[in-house]
């Protein structure tokens, strides 16, 4: 979902769109539509119907809906950059030079509670979504939350595949979320197939920034499948970790609202199954919490900052044609996972109770699959096996 909205053309992009006296740069995949408000052209995906949302939206207002996509929208002589309410990734911009883009930085940067706006005097106007404020009163049980956010996740992937044709594939990581991920496609009759191999089509996109690329998502840009012009959906279970706190940072700033020490909390759950995955993530994020730490002062900037570093993630995003899609990367699971008492929380982070206990529901036969430890092997043929023979019973 890569674009360059400026003045001129990009060439390191394959598709050029002009939009007022701009020129929006973007790779393949990218849709042009009138609006009532003026053109449109976007990419991505929604839980509802996404064109017609987008033709009759206001894009200067600030109400968006859930799903992952991008819409540059004119309405009179101004542009608008519009996207889903948990985009995937920071959007940089120059003032001087008119230039928005997500592929390299610029001097600023929107992040995901950002609207960005190209006035009638080629002016880039940012403005701040309102914050988020959850409902923390009462206290639900873990077989309720379970429940609840089955719910949820089932409704998304039941809505996904009833909009979306294209071709799934997923990746088994031996990991709870893409394993969970597996048997909801399965639970609701999806067409689809699990791969063993790393795909990278060769394009004139992925040639001129590939390198860009890697650069700015390091470690990430070996998940970076595509099958270049050809549409295909990648399910994959991202962002699993942080809607459910089995990510460090998001979880130290919960127990420091809740007096709870996070380090006595490591030698209660040593040898768990996310112990080694969180300890790391401790140690090699240990300043950025001492940072965050100074923006903490009551329970509402701890809320606050949670939002943000989950919202603030960026793993990966739809490429070319190839469409990543997660339905953890939801800010109602966020919510009802909020309401679980301190032990439930703790409990989830170190041993992914919500996921374990979804999997028995779903299908316990894929209980088999999980690795021993989060993120600590391998996937290998032996483990490849286990999913197929497991798939192969259906």
């Amino acid at each position: 979902m890569y674009f360059e909205l400026s003045r001129q053309s990009n060439i390191d992009f394959p598709i050029q769109f002009k939009v007022g006296n701009l020129v929006l740069s973007t790779d393949l995949g990218w849709k042009e539509t009138a609006g009532e408000h003026g053109k449109i052209i976007y990419k991505g995906y929604a839980y509802q119907d996404l064109s017609s949302f987008l033709t009759t939206h206001d894009p200067s207002t600030l109400e968006t809906i859930h799903g992952s996509f991008t819409a540059i929208m004119q309405k009179g002589n101004h542009v608008h950059v519009v996207t889903d309410n948990t985009r995937e990734f920071p959007i940089y911009f120059d003032r001087d030079k008119i230039i928005v883009t997500n592929l390299t930085k610029h001097n600023e940067t929107a992040w995901p509670d950002t609207h960005l706006q190209i006035d009638c005097e080629n002016k880039i106007v940012r403005t701040r979504y309102n914050e988020m404020m959850f409902d923390l009163g009462s206290k639900k049980d873990l077989v309720t939350t379970t429940n609840t956010v089955l719910d949820i996740l089932n409704n998304s992937v039941k809505s996904y595949i009833d909009r979306y044709k294209d071709p799934i594939r997923i990746v088994p990581t031996g990991g709870l979320d893409s394993t969970l991920m597996i048997g909801l496609l399965k639970k609701n009759n999806a067409n689809f197939e699990v791969i063993d191999y790393e795909y990278k089509k060769w394009t004139y996109f992925r040639w001129k920034n590939g390198e860009k690329i890697k650069k700015e998502n390091g470690p990430w840009t070996r998940y970076g499948h595509t099958w270049g012009a050809t549409p295909v959906t990648l399910a994959h279970g991202w962002m699993g970790d942080q809607y459910f706190f089995r990510d460090y940072l998001p979880l130290a700033v919960l127990c420091k609202i809740k007096n709870i020490n996070l380090k006595e909390e490591f030698k209660r759950f040593e040898g768990s199954y996310c112990f080694e995955h969180l300890r790391e993530d401790m140690e090699n994020r240990e300043s950025s919490w001492l940072e965050i730490t100074k923006e903490i002062v009551d329970e509402k900037s701890a809320y606050k900052k949670i939002f943000e570093i989950i919202r603030g993630s960026f793993l990966w995003w739809t490429f070319e044609k190839t469409t990543y899609w997660s339905p953890f990367k939801d800010l109602e699971i966020l919510k009802h996972v909020l309401h679980l008492s301190e032990e439930d929380l703790l409990q989830n982070a170190f041993h992914g109770t919500i996921q374990s206990k979804m999997l028995e529901i779903v299908d316990p036969n894929l209980l088999d699959c999980i690795t021993e430890k989060k993120n600590k092997h391998e996937f290998n043929e032996s483990m490849y096996a286990k999913y197929t023979d497991t798939l192969l019973k259906y």
